[in-house]
């Protein structure tokens, strides 16, 4: 990723996990690596434990964030959050995948989020 892309997607995630704090959820971490890929943001909603993927679009003319991420992208969060859950959760809560979608126009943000996106077995 090339820095500005990379300074967008980590203004992205601040302002999703600042979003999400709002609304209760407790923030774990962000940018979590493993061999599959990257976890953009765990957090905690109530007795849940929350994957999210944030995307953040500066004009429309890919189309809506919400609608980027494809089978491949959702395959690998979720092969990524299986070694999450087995490597720092002792004992596996509940949890679920969620997506932020963020268009920011100029200095106007409008925040979309999308909760439980997707499951183990939709794909």
């Amino acid at each position: 990723m090339s820095t500005g892309n990379q300074h967008l997607g980590n203004y992205g995630e601040a302002q999703a996990r600042a979003y999400l704090e709002k609304k209760g959820f407790r923030f774990v971490c962000s940018q979590w690596h493993s061999r599959y890929g990257e976890l953009d943001l765990v957090m905690w909603d109530r007795d849940e434990i929350v994957f999210v993927e944030v995307k953040l679009r500066t004009n429309l003319s890919y189309g809506m964030p919400e609608h980027m991420v494809n089978e491949k992208k959702m395959e690998k969060i979720k092969k990524t959050a299986g070694l999450y859950l087995e490597e720092i959760e002792n004992d596996p809560p509940f949890h679920r995948y969620d997506l932020v979608g963020i268009v920011k126009n100029g200095e106007k943000l409008e925040i979309e989020h999308l909760q439980d996106v997707f499951r183990e077995d939709s794909c």
